[in-house]
């Protein structure tokens, strides 16, 4: 975990650490690359809160990137190349700042692996976008349901799981 230290612009001093599973880059708004991240070969999950003009490029080849946190990033490039991850399962982008075009969420959600996308609280994220991502993903994968979560709705696993905290 290395969060909120303003002067990290870059991580390639991490390249070497082969055997990290999980990394928590949160609030590291100078970071823009994450070339030397992109290939190590156990990292399933990464997080990146308020990311700013980060690069995505190099995840799309991750081997074992499971889950990634985008949480109320900002100006994010590479969705072509992270729509092209075989590992990729949840790819996290609640409260994401500018919109989304239509060809960089259909990029995304042509990610064979993808199984969950998180859209709460993305202000752009209306009736016409949904219907684009969900067609997009329907022609990429036939067989798989991607699981759209946005703000009317939510994962119904977490819905049943919610309500039995409450009871």
């Amino acid at each position: 975990c290395v969060m909120g230290c303003r002067a990290v612009s870059h991580v390639d001093a991490l390249a070497g650490c082969v055997r990290l599973t999980s990394l928590d880059l949160s609030y590291l708004t100078r970071l823009r690359s994450v070339d030397a991240i992109g290939a190590l070969p156990l990292l399933a999950k990464l997080k990146f809160m308020k990311a700013t003009q980060l690069d995505l490029s190099p995840l799309g080849g991750c081997p074992s990137l499971r889950r990634l946190d985008l949480t109320h990033a900002v100006s994010l490039k590479g969705w072509a190349e992270l729509g092209r991850s075989l590992s990729l399962q949840m790819l996290d982008l609640q409260s994401y700042g500018p919109r989304i075009s239509a060809a960089q969420l259909r990029a995304l959600t042509r990610c064979p692996s993808l199984r969950a996308l998180d859209l709460r609280s993305c202000k752009w994220f209306d009736a016409a976008a949904l219907s684009a991502v969900a067609s997009s993903a329907a022609q990429a994968t036939p067989q798989a349901h991607l699981r759209i979560r946005h703000d009317g709705e939510g994962f119904r696993k977490r819905r049943r799981r919610r309500r039995r905290e409450v009871d």
